[in-house]
């Protein structure tokens, strides 16, 4: 009796190793996975970032655009105080064009990271 008892214990331990391990080694293979998953992905979500930043400068080129067009019609239908506009809007409008491109550049990869490895750092 006591010989059989031990016998089923002993079956018993082996199979609570076989089965922490199995489970320590799916543990590592999952964070394996996600690193190569994240590593993928990042220059796809770069990539979207990087149209984001492009979309916004040529949002702020065509309001640029339009700006100069309307202060060129209002100074030709009788407003001549908005002459000095036609000038200062493609200035105005030209450097904030520029700040947003600047802009966009430096977050394109910050962000694209952020995304990447967003389920990272919400654990940590």
């Amino acid at each position: 009796m006591y010989r059989r008892s031990a016998i089923i214990l002993l079956i018993l331990l082996v199979g609570f190793f076989f089965f922490v391990s199995a489970t320590h080694a799916a543990e590592q293979e999952n964070k394996v996975t996600k690193f190569f998953k994240n590593v993928v992905s990042w220059p796809f979500n770069v990539g979207k970032k990087g149209v984001e930043a492009t979309e916004k400068t040529a949002d702020k080129a065509i309001t640029t655009v339009a700006d100069t067009a309307t202060s060129t019609v209002e100074t030709v239908t009788g407003q001549p105080e908005k002459a000095k506009d036609i000038v200062m809007d493609p200035i105005k409008g030209t450097a904030e064009t520029a700040a947003t491109a600047v802009e966009g550049a430096i977050e394109i990869p910050v962000e694209g990271t952020t995304e990447t490895f967003k389920e990272e750092a919400s654990k940590q």
